[in-house]
């Protein structure tokens, strides 16, 4: 417990001399399931994904605009280890609140002809997070999770190399929505005999 105290009282801080140091004190809550912090990770969840002006010192290719990514995949991490039903709660509506997944590839380094290749850290961190706990309460979430696959057509990877496509087909199945999903590709790509599911046909076929 006194562990847990001091580093709430350390994350709360906002002491940015040493992110590194910063992003253990976060997992560490995690590592110890410290329930008192699941308001504290939240807030730093929340603040770190909000939509904010990227005004880094130097070039963003560089990552100086990256923290805030940093800080809130290291939050969603902390609380799927935590893993209580609030935790799960606060990692849902953090995921429904997040902004198209290619702000946050620019945001952290990536150029923007690629910003739309590659999956962003947010939503990676909140959807494994979701995977650990086996979250049966993501079926509402499913356009938006289809919304966030990164879409590079020139990279030809196998569907079972592509970590975040597999947690996405995890989370899409095990909340009971992986039919509807392949009926509405089926629909999309001209199957006369399969028909689309309302509200994501457009999910399906949304691109950066």
């Amino acid at each position: 417990e006194p562990a847990k105290a001091a580093l709430r009282k350390y994350v709360e801080s906002g002491r940015s001399d040493s992110l590194v140091a910063r992003l253990a004190a976060i997992r560490a809550l995690g590592h110890l399931r410290d329930e008192s912090a699941v308001p504290l990770l939240t807030r730093l969840l929340q603040e770190n994904t909000a939509k904010a002006p990227v005004q880094p010192a130097k070039s963003h290719e560089f990552g100086w605009a990256a923290m805030p990514d940093h800080l809130a995949g290291a939050a969603a991490e902390a609380l799927g280890w935590i893993g209580t039903p609030d935790a799960e709660q606060c990692l849902l509506d953090a995921f429904e609140k997040l902004a198209e997944f290619w702000y946050y590839t620019f945001r952290t380094a990536d150029h923007e002809w690629l910003m739309g290749c590659h999956s962003s850290i947010p939503h990676y961190r909140i959807l494994e997070a979701l995977d650990a706990i086996g979250s049966r309460k993501a079926a509402g979430l499913t356009a938006k999770l289809l919304e966030s696959v990164p879409i590079d057509p020139d990279r030809g990877l196998l569907f079972e190399n592509d970590a975040y496509e597999v947690l996405v087909s995890k989370v899409i199945t095990r909340n009971g929505r992986a039919r509807a999903v392949v009926e509405t590709c089926l629909a999309a790509l001209g199957d006369p005999e399969a028909k689309a599911v309302a509200g994501l046909a457009t999910a399906v076929t949304a691109s950066p």
